[in-house]
């Protein structure tokens, strides 16, 4: 851990996807109250359809530079294909300059809706990126 406290989020990272992101955007959730129409008898989200939400959550856009990996868009073609194996759990850490780990967000049931590549201009001097956007079926913070 860093020496002070309330260390700034300063880099993040995917644990089982590559490299380090810039960013990582929407992470939000309104989670229903226990005895909801949207839960089972056991606090379960109904989910008909893998594809469901009937929990809400926000979904997350993770953002990196572009580089020759395609893991990312690859995945995306596995949701495009029908794949219903494109479910993962995938793990967010917020770090600080340091690289010490300072908050893992924990997404079940992640799949890719929206994959979006930067503008290709070889007159532009700025970096090409890569962003993803996920639905998650939860979220737990640790």
């Amino acid at each position: 851990m860093p020496d002070y406290e309330n260390a700034p989020v300063s880099h993040w990272r995917v644990e089982g996807m590559p490299a380090f992101l810039q960013s990582v955007a929407g992470i939000s959730s309104s989670t229903p109250v226990e005895g909801t129409a949207h839960q089972d008898e056991q606090g379960n989200p109904i989910r008909p359809k893998w594809w469901s939400r009937a929990t809400s959550y926000g979904d997350i856009t993770l953002q990196r530079l572009l580089d020759t990996d395609g893991a990312w868009r690859d995945w995306r073609q596995q949701v495009i294909d029908g794949d219903k194996e494109a479910k993962r759990d995938i793990t967010i850490v917020a770090m600080s300059a340091e690289g010490d780990d300072l908050l893992t967000i924990n997404c079940v049931g992640a799949f890719p809706i929206n994959h979006v590549w930067s503008g290709m201009d070889s007159g532009n001097d700025s970096q090409a990126h890569e962003a993803i956007t996920v639905s998650v079926d939860s979220l737990t913070f640790t």
